[in-house]
């Protein structure tokens, strides 16, 4: 099938095979219904690009959204489907398919399927070959399934993590707990973690309803898990060193004009391997791995409208 990433430059691209997750789906079974529409190039052809619009596709529309992608609501504003995976979670919110599979390099998965009302899960970095995606840095590059119900995206996981002709893995699909009773939970608040202003157009309603509902999410999983508290967490502002951003500048890119700086980018090998190792210590050292141990608790769970994507991108990166 023609793979275009949704560029007009790669419109009659079609590739000699498929991607190696594609070929353990089909081998499994499951049955392709269609192709998605995602954000050109992953989201990263240019600034300023609303998420889900692509040259080839034009502008992916939620499903939970009427009207028109509001141009003026900021690039995760409200009516923002988000991305980059954004045709994968609308198309299974809309109905049009019970699972879907996207990619995700900082956030690609979770804050479409966030707008999706659908569950998802970033798998370990190896765990899902690489080969056949459309890359964009293959220290943070994986596909990922997309469902509305943890059963479904377990067993969607067991297959794309099975190798074609090998024995199918269980090992996800026989772990789901009935309830939070064997955890210890530490959580992030809705009042510190949030996208800014840059990103999302402030409507203090719906920010009020957010924070209202976050909030009552988390009481219920107060009521059965082994210990629920709040935790602290590293801000993203760690990853700031010598003025440049190591998670964003290691990717060959700088937000701004994206593919003409990556194709002039000068940046030396061992600039770039400073900058990996900062952005590794930040999502993972004094990040994620420092905060569970602090805390003593199994699992840290936040605000998906929020930043915290990228501390969770940077502490699975490849090695």
């Amino acid at each position: 099938m023609n793979t275009t990433g949704g560029s007009l430059a790669l419109l009659t691209s079609r590739p000699s095979k498929s991607a190696e997750v594609i070929e353990r789906i089909l081998g499994a079974g499951m049955i392709i219904i269609g192709k998605t529409q995602l954000s050109e190039l992953a989201g990263f052809k240019g600034s300023n690009i609303m998420p889900g619009w692509s040259a080839v596709g034009g502008q992916t529309q939620s499903a939970y959204t009427t009207g028109d992608v509001d141009l003026t609501d900021r690039l995760l504003g409200h009516s923002s489907p988000s991305g980059s995976s954004t045709g994968s979670a609308v198309g299974v919110s809309a109905g049009y398919s019970p699972l879907a599979i996207g990619t995700d390099t900082g956030g690609s998965l979770i804050t479409p399927s966030t707008r999706a009302a659908l569950y998802t899960l970033r798998p370990t970095m190896n765990l899902i070959p690489q080969d056949g995606l459309i890359p964009l840095s293959h220290l943070f590059d994986t596909a990922g399934p997309m469902a509305k119900s943890p059963a479904d995206l377990a067993n969607l996981l067991d297959v794309m993590a099975t190798p074609k002709g090998g024995e199918e893995r269980k090992f996800h699909s026989h772990i789901i707990a009935d309830d939070f009773s064997d955890f210890k939970i530490g959580f992030l608040s809705p009042e510190k973690w949030f996208f800014d202003s840059g990103l999302q157009r402030p409507v203090p309603e719906a920010t009020a309803q957010i924070k209202k509902d976050t909030q009552a999410a988390y009481a219920k999983m107060a009521l059965t898990a082994k210990s629920f508290n709040e935790v602290e967490l590293v801000s993203i502002d760690a990853f700031e060193v010598n003025g440049r951003h190591s998670f964003y500048d290691i990717q060959g890119y700088d937000n701004q004009d994206q593919l003409q700086n990556a194709a002039t980018m000068t940046m030396s090998d061992e600039e770039h391997d400073f900058l990996l190792k900062h952005a590794r210590k930040v999502g993972r050292d004094i990040g994620i791995d420092k905060t569970l141990k602090e805390y003593d608790v199994d699992l840290v769970i936040a605000p998906a409208d929020s930043p915290v994507n990228l501390l969770v991108s940077a502490a699975g990166m490849v090695p």
